[in-house]
């Protein structure tokens, strides 16, 4: 994931008293900032669409997010994904976009509703972990089974 220039002047990095990102000049400046940095990345993808499947960037401003998302949807991309990361006082978001079309997964309603199996973990404490949980799935499952091949479907036991 990129981690642009979020400013265009050392001037405009200090004006903000909580910002929390240091650096180098060459780390923190751009001419144009974050927006102009990110928007030469997403010309570039449109030249380079065929040879990558995602691209990312950290974005530090929301409303410099809003105008990205534009310009990615201008020059034809079929996925944009956002993200927020947020750590104390800080949050970014982080944005990817592809210009591969979605996979269409195509299965019929009556293969998903046969392949459908919901149970429930009877007796287990509330303290249990996940992984303790996860540990109880096979018991679990065996003894539906049972019961299934015992009684035959349908015949409530399940």
């Amino acid at each position: 994931m990129c981690n642009p220039p979020f400013f265009e002047s050392m001037e405009e990095a200090g004006l903000n008293p909580k910002t929390s990102c240091g650096g180098t000049p060459e780390e923190m400046v751009c001419p144009g900032g974050e927006e102009a940095f990110i928007t030469r990345i997403i010309e570039d993808s449109v030249i380079l669409k065929q040879s990558f499947r995602w691209y990312t960037s950290m974005v530090g401003r929301k409303s410099n997010l809003k105008i990205l998302i534009s310009k990615l949807r201008e020059v034809g991309v079929t996925i944009v994904k956002t993200t927020e990361f947020v750590q104390g006082q800080t949050c970014r978001w982080g944005l990817a976009w592809s210009f591969v079309p979605p996979a269409r997964k195509m299965i019929s309603p009556h293969m998903a509703e046969k392949n459908v199996l919901s149970f429930m973990l009877e007796g287990l404490q509330r303290q249990f972990s996940a992984i303790n949980v996860f540990q109880q799935i096979p018991g679990t499952l065996l003894v539906r089974a049972t019961l299934q091949q015992r009684d035959g479907p349908g015949s409530g036991n399940s």
